[in-house]
């Protein structure tokens, strides 16, 4: 699963058990910012909540 926020800035990747949030902005070569583990199965979908 990819999918890019709304900035153009993030990337996020759902493999199996793991969500990783990559950030590809300008200058940048995919940098691991953020990562979620123990996610049972293979992730179809993200919602994030902006604050």
């Amino acid at each position: 699963m990819l999918k890019a926020s709304a900035d153009g800035n993030t990337l996020t990747a759902g493999v199996d058990g793991s969500v990783l949030f990559l950030d590809v902005s300008t200058g940048k070569y995919g940098d691991v910012i953020r990562r979620i583990d123990n996610i049972p199965g293979s992730p179809m979908d993200v919602y994030v909540r902006e604050n």
